[in-house]
């Protein structure tokens, strides 16, 4: 069984790996030259290029971890976590507003509640550790703390004073 699995890992690895460098051959293709005075923009649109990619990447990834999970070819969810994860984070540095910022971090928040909750219903049949459960809600917890620390920024950013709970 462990062996159709790693077959089955491995072609959806080569999978991505086909479609990454395809896109990527793409990217570059049509990317062209730049103008040698306009270095900068050059510059900053190659980021949001590799970041597109990155983004699209990264879903490839989700997409897949979801699969396997489904499937059952994983015996818990943290590949998936980890790819939802990269995939927000990726997100985070492409976002251009701190209204952005914040609606990507209530979403991480709400994916690591979800995990959580999984991870305590697995450990309640004897599934998974409490040490598993724990690291579950520690990473919750951090998400948490980075929403808070998003929202003052934008506090402090508007000179506005946070509100007293």
């Amino acid at each position: 069984m462990s062996s159709v699995r790693l077959k089955l890992w491995g072609a959806s690895f080569v999978l991505v790996a086909c479609t990454v460098a395809g896109s990527a051959w793409l990217n570059l293709s049509r990317a062209g030259a730049a103008p040698a005075s306009q270095p900068q923009v050059a510059g900053a649109q190659r980021i949001e290029q590799l970041r597109a990619e990155r983004h699209e990447v990264l879903q490839l990834m989700v997409d897949a971890a979801q699969e396997h999970l489904r499937q059952g070819l994983v015996d818990s969810p943290t590949e998936l976590q980890e790819a939802v994860l990269a995939l927000r984070n990726a997100e985070l540095e492409a976002s251009k507003t701190p209204g952005e910022r914040i609606r990507i971090h209530e979403q991480i928040v709400e994916f690591l509640r979800q995990q959580e909750s999984q991870c305590q219903s697995l450990h309640d049949i004897g599934k998974v550790s409490v040490v598993r459960v724990q690291k579950a809600k520690a990473n919750r917890l951090k998400a948490e703390i980075d929403l808070e620390e998003a929202k003052l920024a934008i506090t402090a950013a508007s000179g506005a004073r946070p509100e007293k709970q």
